[in-house]
């Protein structure tokens, strides 16, 4: 019931994904990412992967990314976990949201906007 905002109203969204040996999911998870209903221009979109992790650096290079897509390596040290990940790729983003979607998600490609409506004033109406 909510108007859609326009495309020129819409804030930056940050989108972190961090990746540890998943090359065999990164195809489809990438096209669930490139398929998300938001302006390239206010979506960064972070593939977050470990340094040791060469298979899944191999994996991103074959794939050809939009100019709003960024692979970021986590340096090595320490123990390799998804909130270092996460806390690392915090220092690059420059949204005014973040999100946060694991290998396995494939989020629906309007996720982005009903969150943002539901942030409005009387966006969500509960059921």
């Amino acid at each position: 019931d909510v108007p859609r905002l326009a495309d020129r109203s819409l804030p930056v969204y940050s989108v972190l994904v961090p990746l540890l040996r998943e090359g065999n999911v990164l195809a489809a998870l990438v096209q669930s990412l490139r398929a998300l209903d938001y302006p390239a221009a206010k979506l960064e979109i972070f593939l977050v992967l470990e340094a040791v992790d060469t298979e899944t650096q191999a994996a991103v290079l074959k794939l050809a990314l939009p100019g709003n897509f960024r692979s970021l390596i986590v340096p090595e040290g320490g123990p390799q976990t998804k909130p270092k990940a996460l806390n690392y790729a915090l220092q690059f983003a420059r949204g005014d949201y973040v999100v946060v979607y694991d290998a396995e998600d494939r989020p629906q490609p309007g996720q982005l906007r009903r969150v943002l409506r539901c942030l409005m004033p009387g966006g969500c109406r509960s059921r």
